[in-house]
């Protein structure tokens, strides 16, 4: 019903992003519960979640067709299940309790489904369980782990479908091409460094509080328990995604609600602490003054645009109204109120820049209404992929399943066949490279990307 709600083309298509739709409500919901300090857990835990749904990054990849949206609630169900299991558990030697146990078990449960969701990422809450044992100097976070039976759990769960594709050499050709793609960079090689503005970025507007939180968490290393591994669980997905050479802001989804879950945890405190209020006010006044720039930033450029745009100035309207609602009541009821303010003003902003100002701004069309040109092109023709499907999003709303033609040597995709037309979908800056053989006949611009039509040379769709 959600899927059917956000304007998806048909039941099936909903059917298919039952998963991602449901995802963020799992994160926020395993969020809410408080992972970290137990003492704060509500407040810290609606602060996570109130910040991650109006964070940019949150908003943007829960709504696309992102295998890193499932990925989220797996990785947080089992940080959290590694947190409940390992927690006070210095001075406890022996055999794990039975609700312990359970913990473990579900911990395993999160990490298979993070690896049928994506692969690599399953292998984040191990790294968080050996990180674990080196803050504590001790095996028992992993020996408990596997004392308990987990790994049996994690294995029957996902290690089935990776056996079953192991059997089919096309299959193995394929997950040897992705992983050397994984390690190596492909097209999206990208220095470590890149992760820091991407997140910066994706936590907007809450980039200040999150910075904030850890440095503090950082400067309490050695004090505080629960800040250490609150950062030994970002490491524990940051530093893989560093040392990998593909990066794309969508891996993140496994780190934000982590981040944000750190950031909760210091917001709670500070909120608590006299000696930290000073620090919280400037930080909540910092947000808002941000929101209100990007209103007055939206107001002028909506002016000036020769076809002014309604959603530009609504957009304007909300993030200043919620920037100055925000300020009075902090004047009036403090940091708390103020608080609530901005993380209600951020999500209702998102939707409209996502849903109606920028699909109205970018000028080019939607990937239904290109879908709906291209089909109009092909006709009954057969037609296939040239190379890998980009324009996921394009494909949903073509009528037909088209199979996928050799682009990239390392793929095993078979090669065109006569008489097909292809279909491919590049970043509109790169240079069109054409299929041997073939003549373009169809090429329009989308949101960043060019969609073309290859037809073979001397066919009737060739002229």
């Amino acid at each position: 019903v959600l899927a059917l709600a956000a304007g998806t083309a048909a039941p099936w298509f909903a059917s298919l992003l039952i998963p991602d739709v449901l995802a963020p409500a799992l994160v926020l919901a395993v969020a809410v519960l408080g992972w970290g300090d137990p003492r704060p857990a509500e407040r810290a835990g609606l602060l996570a979640a109130g910040g991650m749904v109006g964070s940019i990054y949150f908003f943007r990849y829960t709504r696309l067709a992102e295998t890193d949206a499932i990925v989220a609630p797996s990785i947080i169900l089992a940080y959290f299940a590694i947190w409940q299991a390992n927690r006070q558990r210095n001075d406890l030697p022996g055999r794990a309790s039975r609700e312990t146990s359970l913990w473990q078990h579900a911990a395993a449960v999160g990490a298979a489904l993070a690896t049928l969701a994506k692969g690599a990422p399953g292998a984040f809450p191990l790294i968080f369980l050996i990180f674990l044992s080196l803050s504590r100097r001790s095996l028992e976070p992993l020996r408990g782990f596997v004392r308990s039976g987990a790994p049996i759990t994690f294995a029957v769960i996902a290690l089935p479908w990776f056996l079953l594709v192991w059997l089919s050499p096309q299959a193995r050709s394929v997950i040897s091409g992705e992983a050397r793609l994984l390690w190596r960079g492909g097209g999206h090689g990208e220095p470590f460094y890149e992760y820091f503005l991407w997140i910066a970025y994706g936590c907007l507007p809450w980039t200040l509080f999150g910075v904030s939180a850890i440095v503090q968490a950082v400067r309490s290393w050695r004090d505080d328990g629960v800040s250490r591994e609150l950062l030994l669980a970002v490491g524990s997905v940051l530093i893989p995604l560093s040392v990998v050479g593909q990066k794309q802001p969508h891996y993140l989804m496994s780190l934000i609600p982590i981040l944000f879950v750190v950031t909760g945890v210091r917001v709670e405190r500070m909120l608590g602490d006299p000696e930290s209020r000073r620090l919280l006010n400037g930080l909540v006044l910092a947000t808002a003054g941000l929101l209100g720039t990007a209103a007055a930033a939206l107001a002028v450029m909506s002016a000036v645009d020769r076809s002014p745009d309604l959603w530009g100035y609504a957009l304007s309207g909300v993030l200043a109204v919620g920037a100055v609602v925000g300020v009075l009541r902090f004047q009036s009821r403090g940091s708390w109120p103020a608080l609530a303010t901005l993380g209600l003003t951020t999500p209702v902003a998102l939707v409209i820049a996502f849903s109606f100002f920028w699909p109205i701004e970018s000028g080019k069309p939607d990937p239904r209404e290109l879908a709906a040109t291209i089909n109009r092109q092909i006709g009954s023709a057969p037609a296939a992929w040239w190379g890998q499907n980009d324009a996921l999003a394009v494909s949903y709303y073509l009528p037909r399943r088209f199979p996928a033609r050799d682009e990239d040597p390392l793929t095993s995709a078979p090669p065109p066949s006569g008489g097909e037309l292809l279909i491919d979908c590049e970043d509109a800056d790169h240079p069109v490279i054409q299929p041997s053989g073939y003549s373009l006949i169809f090429s329009q611009t989308f949101q960043g990307e060019r969609a073309m039509i290859f037809a073979p040379n001397g066919s009737a769709n060739s002229h």
